[in-house]
């Protein structure tokens, strides 16, 4: 079952949240279709998070789509159009879950960041002792 949260912003912009399960590929298929994610934190550092209406968090799934679009994605929702009518719209929603291995992957990317400069720290520290002594 698919539940859909629809926010409008003030300049009718879509957030649309999902909360659906993609069914997966075969194990041997996503060997031989998987790359590691690469700048991962430029991605992320070019997100803009929101606050919508005073109590949503989200993001304008436009810009995302300029920066990850591969985590945008067409989904097909009912929305009333009259007494006891709907009508059936498209609109773009962000795969939250898609968003995951971006954000894994750019924190390892700034793990890897301190660590090295955790390093040349201790470098320097070792260097201004055996200076020092």
């Amino acid at each position: 079952m698919n539940t859909y949260k629809i926010i409008s912003s003030l300049f009718g912009i879509f957030f649309i949240f999902s909360s659906t399960v993609i069914a997966q590929t075969s194990k041997d298929e996503q060997r031989a279709n998987t790359v590691n994610i690469e700048n991962s934190l430029q991605y992320i550092k070019q997100l803009q998070p929101k606050i919508i209406n005073g109590n949503e968090y989200g993001f304008n799934t436009e810009e995302v789509q300029k920066v990850i679009p591969l985590i945008v994605k067409n989904r097909y929702i009912s929305v009333p159009a009259g007494k006891n009518q709907y009508r059936t719209k498209k609109a773009k929603s962000i795969d939250m879950e898609s968003l995951i291995p971006v954000l894994v992957a750019s924190i390892k990317e700034q793990q890897a960041e301190i660590e090295a400069l955790r390093n040349e720290l201790n470098q320097i520290k070792d260097a201004n002792k055996s200076i020092s002594k």
